[in-house]
């Protein structure tokens, strides 16, 4: 999944992907997704493409209508938490004036 991060605009747009991937899994359209979780499909769309940040329990709701459970469920969740932070992924700050 470390390759999958490469060139990819932040958390937000990984977990759409992700949550996308779940949907056609599951067999769903966008819209039988969205009614069966009381959202519109705009919404369940913006999520997908990252230009919206679920909320964990939003994330939570649609992965279990989806039937996700163990391990990837968990990881959706935590990464739904971690959404709005900016350097979710920065692991080491390089400071340009020391060099």
């Amino acid at each position: 999944m470390d390759d999958f991060f490469e060139g990819c605009g932040g958390l937000v747009d990984v977990l759409g992907v992700e949550l996308r991937e779940c949907r056609l899994a599951a067999g769903l359209t966008q819209k039988e997704l969205a009614g069966q979780i009381g959202v519109s499909y705009v919404s369940v769309s913006r999520y997908e493409t990252g230009t919206r940040s679920p909320k964990p329990e939003d994330v939570a709701q649609i992965l279990a209508t989806l039937g996700v459970t163990g391990k990837r469920y968990t990881e959706l969740v935590d990464m739904a938490r971690g959404a709005d932070q900016p350097n979710w992924l920065e692991t080491e700050r390089v400071d340009s004036a020391a060099s």
